[in-house]
């Protein structure tokens, strides 16, 4: 029996020795043909700070997993100057982010199958890693404006993506 270990991936997944993981070309493709981007304040190797810019328009934001945290709160301060903003994250449904900002403020939660396989991933001696994610991932779209919403129905879908929930509301 083959023995599993989460070796290979501490020292990127859990360390700060590595943020290059590149959305997977065609999903990226596949979130634009239907969002549109226009801005991605947070692209692979950026010679910017996304944080200290404005953002406007249809918004792709995929961030380093360790600071997922301050790019949400970006994207709170942001939203009213965009058409939608759109997040590529960990799906951690047992994080306080998750409970007191994603779920109560998202128009949708999409929760994909699988794990991606991010196109350039490389480990501090820059080894190639292409691989799948080590964690499951999740698509939080954000439009303005932003309310609370305490008490919602939710509508679920399928496609093949995975679990789509939208607000009803």
């Amino acid at each position: 029996m083959a023995e599993y270990s989460i070796s290979k991936w501490k020292n990127t997944l859990w360390s700060r020795k590595t943020g290059n993981w590149a959305t997977p070309r065609d999903f990226y493709k596949f979130l634009d043909d239907r969002f549109h981007f226009t801005l991605d304040p947070c692209p692979l190797n950026a010679d910017f700070n996304g944080l200290d810019m404005e953002w406007s328009g249809s918004v792709y934001v995929n961030p380093v997993y360790r600071y997922t945290k301050l790019w949400v709160a970006k994207a709170f301060k942001e939203l009213s100057d965009c058409s939608v903003i759109v997040f590529n994250i960990p799906a951690r449904t047992d994080t306080k982010l998750f409970h007191e900002k994603i779920l109560p403020f998202a128009s949708e939660i999409w929760f994909i199958k699988g794990r991606l396989k991010f196109g350039t991933l490389y480990d501090e001696q820059g080894k190639n890693l292409n691989t799948s994610a080590p964690l499951p991932s999740m698509i939080v779209v954000f439009r303005p404006p932003l309310t609370e919403r305490k008490e919602t129905s939710w509508f679920m879908w399928y496609n093949e993506v995975g679990v789509i929930f939208n607000r009803n509301d």
